[in-house]
């Protein structure tokens, strides 16, 4: 069992949080060493790294296999480990740890519409889902740095945590600050022009956008995880 239970994902959102006292201090992309990790541990590519997860240097294309001195082991999965691991698989992708994960499905409970729809609700509608949607950043980390560096308004507001839920028809713009940055003008004015938004998502130029409306399940790629397995996982 030991050798199945998969080490929980902890969240970088206080971390960054903490990153500086000043709004916008240190803002820069972030490289992280365990992130690949994640991708060999579940044993899929789950994009975690941006631009890199589709060149040569992607870890996961170099090392499929788990990572550690047995990760190339074949290893029988119980019952349990086929729930965990796709438990894990939605918690790696949106960067939630395992307390985050388990408030989220148990909200998507309590609602009468379908459970999975409800919880891709959830997901897609965090702002640091929307602000990479939009192709603010090349990944949901940098994204969410962007975020907790105080570089993100909702409608006209100032809004610096990730886990924020936004509404249908709230209007998501860059800052005045942010459009200064360096990082503006090289990167995300780039992406953002060459990035394909969801129908869900209204783009009024590079530094402006709206929810139109909440996400359907059948628009968003969740990496053939199956949900079902995610809400049993939590109602046990």
């Amino acid at each position: 069992m030991a050798d199945e239970v998969i080490e929980e994902v902890k969240s970088e959102e206080t971390k960054e949080a903490g990153a500086g006292n000043k709004v916008g201090a240190g803002l820069r992309f972030i490289k992280s060493k365990s992130v690949c990790r994640k991708c060999r541990r579940v044993g899929m590519k789950l994009f975690l790294k941006g631009d890199r997860c589709v060149s040569p240097k992607c870890a996961f294309t170099r090392r499929s296999y788990a990572p550690g001195q047995h990760g190339q082991k074949r290893s029988r999965i119980s019952d349990y480990g086929r729930h965990l691991l796709e438990k894990q698989k939605l918690a790696f992708i949106y960067g939630l740890s395992g307390s985050q994960m388990r408030i989220l499905i148990s909200k998507a409970t309590q609602f009468r519409e379908n459970t999975e729809e409800k919880i891709v609700q959830l997901l897609e509608t965090r702002l640091d889902s929307v602000v990479y949607a939009l192709g603010w950043g090349r990944s949901r980390q940098e994204a969410r740095k962007l975020i907790v560096s105080g570089h993100i308004l909702i409608n006209d507001r100032r809004v610096d945590k990730p886990g924020f839920l936004l509404k249908a028809k709230d209007v998501i713009s860059l800052s005045a600050r942010a459009q200064g940055l360096k990082l503006y003008k090289e990167n995300i004015l780039l992406l953002a022009k060459d990035k394909q938004i969801p129908a869900y998502l209204k783009k009024k130029n590079e530094i402006e956008a709206s929810l139109a409306r909440l996400p359907e399940f059948s628009e968003i790629n969740l990496f053939n995880i199956s949900l079902p397995l995610v809400i049993e996982f939590y109602s046990r």
